[in-house]
């Protein structure tokens, strides 16, 4: 199964990357807000499925063929990000709709095939019908109401679990296997700052600046890395009520929208260091990546495990 799941990470990979992209190039409140608003419904999709699949995952056909065709609108979400950002979002609506189009219809055959699991499905394609559907309505709109009516249908699909919370303890998902899922897409984030850096340095003319910066960077980027993973394999975040397990789950969307800002910044930082651009944007983007980042981490940590050293929070904070 991790195969088949590493292959369906494979199309957030782009997403991912054009994100950061989008953000390189317009490191102002305007681009910020264009780049959060984006990597909602990104992270979204990918949630929507992964948690489908650890639920009701199943060797048939007909699920095979849905994940690929999911994985062709996540695609063509990726392709049509660069186009928000210069203001063309039919495209990007479109991609998004038909990606929760083929959930709703997934959940809707867990419906029918598992009778434990009917009410849990029910509302869970209810919330997204009715997300969908905004998105939907948005496509008639201009530009300056279609952003808020996304923002409205992302509401409602973000509360659908968290309303649903007594369902879920009827349907657990397996305590081992999200974190590890999780984990899997921090790295893809994380991998991200590793590209950043290099592609980063490859397009400069090699000096001490530049070479420190690339350097400092990478370290800083393996730091993260560490204090991600360790807390990962401590303990299964979710073996302690639902509560804490969705802090964990949502938590990760603001931490892995910082970790696609810090490589934003390391990028942005080379070629400051090289004098290809203006530093302010550099530390712009890293002034608010790795704060927001180590916050995040810590509000998780102190929610899902009370018992974590507070000296070490304390250091982060």
């Amino acid at each position: 199964m991790k195969f088949r799941e590493l292959f369906f990470d494979l199309v957030f990979v782009i997403a991912i990357t054009e994100l950061g992209e989008g953000l390189s190039h317009d490191v102002s409140l305007d681009g910020f807000l264009v780049f959060l608003g984006l990597f909602v419904p990104v992270w979204w999709s990918w949630i929507g499925y992964t948690f489908y699949a650890d639920r009701f995952e199943s060797e048939g056909v007909p699920y095979r063929l849905a994940v690929f065709g999911g994985m062709l609108a996540v695609a063509a979400l990726a392709v049509n990000v660069a186009d928000v950002f210069h203001g063309h979002s039919t495209g990007f609506a479109v991609s998004y709709i038909a990606g929760r189009v083929i959930v709703i219809a997934l959940y809707e055959r867990a419906r029918r095939l598992v009778p434990e699991a009917r009410e849990i499905c029910a509302f869970y394609a209810t919330g997204f019908t009715i997300g969908a559907l905004i998105w939907l309505a948005s496509l008639a709109t201009p530009p300056s109401l279609r952003y808020l009516l996304w923002g409205v249908g992302l509401v409602v699909e973000l509360a659908t679990p968290l309303v649903a919370r007594r369902l879920i303890d009827r349907i657990p998902v397996h305590a081992t296997h999200i974190p590890e899922r999780f984990a899997l897409f921090t790295m893809i984030v994380f991998g991200e700052s590793v590209i950043a850096v290099a592609t980063a340095t490859r397009s400069t003319n090699w000096d001490a600046n530049s070479a420190a910066v690339a350097v400092v960077g990478f370290v800083a980027v393996v730091c993260l890395w560490w204090i991600y993973f360790d807390f990962v394999d401590r303990e299964e975040p979710l073996r302690h009520g639902v509560a804490r397990g969705q802090t964990f789950v949502y938590g990760h969307l603001p931490l892995l929208a910082s970790l696609t800002v810090i490589a934003v910044g390391m990028k942005l930082g080379i070629l400051a260091a090289a004098g290809e651009i203006d530093l302010a944007e550099a530390r712009v983007a890293l002034g608010a990546g790795v704060p927001a980042y180590l916050v995040v981490l810590s509000v998780i940590l102190v929610v899902c495990q009370p018992a974590y050293s507070r000296r070490v929070l304390a250091a982060r904070l």
